[in-house]
């Protein structure tokens, strides 16, 4: 076992270290990040259907349910980022809705 995830597993005993916490919570935010930015902000051109951590949890479990942390991504740019091919882009695409909302 990696140094990193047994530091995860001592400060968090009872939690899933791929989630942060429990997995219910994971889920909600998880839905949320995606409704907010429906559109993958790697690529911009397809639908986000998966959120990547920033900074990885087994790194920085203190950090996963952060929202600044999350990035929603299609799967494509999901595997790329895991991967290490892309860097991750940390602001979100301005949102025209929020200039004219009524």
């Amino acid at each position: 076992m990696g140094r990193s995830l047994s530091r995860f597993r001592d400060i968090f005993p009872n939690r899933d270290p791929r989630a942060g916490v429990d997995r219910e919570k994971w889920q909600r935010l998880r839905d949320r990040v995606i409704r907010r930015e429906p559109i993958c902000r790697q690529c911009g051109r397809r639908a986000s259907i998966e959120v990547h951590h920033i900074e990885p949890v087994v790194r920085r479990p203190d950090l996963a349910l952060t929202w600044s942390n999350l990035l929603p991504c299609c799967r494509e740019c999901h595997k790329r980022l895991d991967r290490g091919v892309v860097k991750p882009r940390r602001e979100p695409p301005p949102r025209p809705d929020s200039d004219f909302a009524c």
